[in-house]
C-alpha cells in the first residue's frame, strides 16, 4: 500500500486515457480471476471472468473458463447460454445453436437463449425458426423493446423470402443484458484499490472539470473499496478529500480522521484536516492539525501560513506573526506570507 502517495496531477491526452483505460481493464481481469479462484462454482462470477477475458481478446481462455465452469457444475444455464453467445460472435452458429439448445434444455425459460437463437438462425437466413424463437423470448419478456424490433424484423424478412443477409440489422455483438460490461464505479473500485493515487490524478484533470455526478461516482468507488480495505488510510483520506468538494464536510472530516487513526503521521491527511476545520471555522482544532503536520516533517511554508491564518483567527497574533516569519524563512519570496506579515502590522 502507498501510505502517502505524493499529490497528482496533469491532465489526460487521449493517448493516456486510452492506456489508463486499458490497464484498468486489465486491473479488472486480473481481479475477476482472482476471485474466481476462490469462488470457482460463482456462475456470474465465472461468466463476467470469461467476457472480460473475451474483450481483452482472449477468446480461447474466455471459452476455457466457461468450459471448466460446466465441469464444476453441470447443467448450469447461464453458463451453457454464455457459451452459445460467444459462439455466436465468432459467428460459429452450429456450435452457439447447439450451446443454446443445451442451455434451454437445463432452463426452458431463459429469455436470452431463445434471443440469440432467433438472431443466429437470422443470420443463417433461416428466419422461420428466428421469428418461432423470438417470438417466445417476446412472450416471456413483454415490453423488451430490443426484442420486439428483432422479433419485427424477423417477421418482414420471412415474409418477403429475402435471399440478401439481414444480419447486419440483427445486433449479435450488442446484447450481453443479463451480463453487462463493467460498470464504471466496478472499474474505479478496481483502480484506486490497485492504485489509491488515481484518486488525485483523476480529481486534479484540469482538462475536464469534474461535475458532482462524476465526484458521486468516484464516491461510491471509493465506498466499495474501503468496504473491502478498512484499514487502508490513503483511501479513507480520498474519500475524505471527495466528500469536500461535494461540500460534505463534516462527513469529510470523519473519514480524514479515521485516516489519521490508521496512520497518524500522515502528513497530507493533517494538513487537509487542518483545512477543512478553517471551512467551518473550527481555528482552534485547525491549529492542532497544522501543529501536528509541522511535528511529522511538514513545515512547510504555505502550512505556516494557514496556522498563522488560524491564530489570527483566534485572536492569537504573536503566534499568528511567528507563524507567517516561519513561512518567510522558509521562502523569503512567499508573497501571500509577506502580505499577511504587513495586514497584522498594519
Amino acid at each position: 500500500m502507498v501510505t502517502n502517495p505524493p499529490p497528482g496531477g496533469g491532465g489526460f491526452v487521449p493517448a493516456r486515457e486510452e492506456a489508463m483505460k486499458k490497464r484498468m481493464r486489465n486491473i479488472r481481469k486480473v481481479n475477476l480471476l482472482q476471485e474466481l479462484k476462490h469462488n470457482p462454482q460463482a456462475s456470474e462470477l465465472r461468466v463476467h471472468t470469461a467476457l472480460e477475458l473475451w474483450r481483452a481478446g482472449q477468446e480461447t481462455e474466455a471459452i476455457a473458463t466457461l468450459n471448466d465452469g460446466l465441469r464444476l457444475k453441470s447443467h448450469d444455464a447461464v453458463l451453457a447460454h454464455c457459451l452459445g453467445m460467444l459462439y455466436a460472435e465468432k459467428e460459429q452458429f452450429p456450435l452457439a445453436q447447439e450451446w443454446l439448445h443445451q442451455a434451454l434444455q437445463w432452463d426452458d425459460q431463459h429469455v436470452e437463449s431463445y434471443y440469440y437463437l432467433g438472431l443466429t438462425y437470422a443470420a443463417q437466413h433461416k428466419f422461420d425458426s428466428a421469428f418461432s424463437h423470438l417470438q417466445k423470448a417476446a412472450q416471456l419478456r413483454t415490453g423488451d423493446k430490443t426484442i420486439q424490433e428483432a422479433l419485427q424484423l424477423a417477421e418482414q424478412c420471412m415474409q418477403k423470402r429475402v435471399v440478401s443477409t439481414p444480419s447486419r440489422s440483427f445486433p449479435l455483438l450488442g446484447r450481453l443484458s443479463e451480463y453487462p460490461a463493467h460498470t464504471m464505479v466496478d472499474t474505479l473500485t478496481d483502480m484506486v484499490i490497485e492504485e489509491a493515487d488515481y484518486v488525485p490524478t483523476f480529481l486534479n484533470d484540469t482538462t475536464h472539470p469534474k461535475s458532482d455526478a462524476e465526484l458521486k461516482v468516484l464516491l461510491e468507488a471509493l465506498d466499495r473499496a474501503i468496504h473491502r480495505y478498512p484499514d487502508h488510510a490513503d483511501l479513507l483520506y480520498y474519500q475524505g478529500e471527495v466528500l469536500a468538494r461535494l461540500d460534505r464536510i463534516p462527513h469529510a472530516v470523519r473519514s480524514v480522521r479515521q485516516s489519521l487513526r490508521i496512520n497518524s503521521h500522515y502528513k497530507e491527511a493533517l494538513i487537509f484536516l487542518g483545512k477543512l476545520y478553517q471551512k467551518v471555522h473550527r481555528h482552534k482544532k485547525a491549529i492542532q492539525a497544522f501543529g501536528r503536520a509541522i511535528e511529522t516533517g511538514a513545515a512547510y511554508a504555505d502550512v505556516y501560513l494557514l496556522l498563522g491564518q488560524s491564530y489570527q483567527q483566534t485572536g492569537q497574533m504573536d503566534s499568528a506573526r511567528s507563524a507567517y516569519e516561519n513561512a518567510l524563512l522558509i521562502n523569503d519570496q512567499y508573497r501571500a506570507a509577506q502580505q499577511a506579515l504587513a495586514n497584522l502590522a498594519a
